[in-house]
């Protein structure tokens, strides 16, 4: 959940040849960023790069939103925002964020005036006029990491720790192998991830397929 520069391109998948900014050097030079990509973690990849983290100011609910790239934020903040007003029907009137251009920039600039929300910015450098969020992202971190090591799970299933806190426990999945013998295990072990986003269900690290799927 934070940035990366690689020069070894077989550490990458799945490259998409985008401009997206330029990055300073220590020499004072600059750089052009190309593109963004899939990062490996020994077998693993990393698709995922990024969580966005949404609390309510009142109740301090929390959400967490995850992106594979920073562009992709205007996009999950209005969709995130149509779903509050009308599934709560609540209306939403004042919105706080640091100076990231994924907050500030014309996308929802317009938007914001056109729906009527009073968009808040914090000081540059002073993150603890955003203090709530602050503190939610370091929970997160440090829980995941946590979690992550006492289950011993793979490191790229981060957003997964991040989404969930029962996380770790191994569980048992219907084996469904097309080619199963009758003498075969039925079941394989797994590692409990989280809850299915849009089933009934579980998610469920397969160690012997090395997949994630909801059972």
């Amino acid at each position: 959940c934070s940035n990366h520069m690689i020069g070894d391109c077989s550490r990458l998948r799945n490259f998409m040849k985008k401009f997206t900014r330029t990055v300073k050097f220590g020499n004072d030079h600059f750089g052009a960023i190309m593109g963004y990509e899939d990062y490996m973690i020994g077998e693993g990849v990393i698709s995922r790069k990024y969580i966005l983290v949404i609390v309510d100011d009142y109740s301090r609910f929390t959400w967490v939103k995850f992106l594979r790239s920073k562009d992709k934020t205007p996009d999950v903040v209005i969709k995130f925002i149509t779903q509050i007003q009308v599934g709560l029907n609540k209306t939403i009137r004042c919105i706080r964020t640091d100076n990231g251009t994924e907050f500030v920039n014309h996308t929802m600039t317009e938007y914001y005036e056109r729906i009527g929300i009073f968009h808040q910015k914090t000081v540059p450098r002073t993150s603890q006029q955003n203090g709530v969020v602050e503190r939610r992202n370091r929970t997160l971190v440090e829980v995941a990491r946590t979690m992550l090591i006492f289950s011993k799970a793979p490191m790229f299933l981060w957003a997964e720790a991040v989404a969930t806190a029962v996380f770790g426990a191994l569980c048992y999945p219907t084996n469904d192998s097309e080619d199963l013998g009758k003498l075969q295990p039925t079941a394989d072990t797994g590692i409990f991830v989280g809850y299915a986003p849009s089933r009934k269900g579980y998610q469920i690290y397969n160690k012997r397929t090395r997949r994630v799927k909801p059972t």
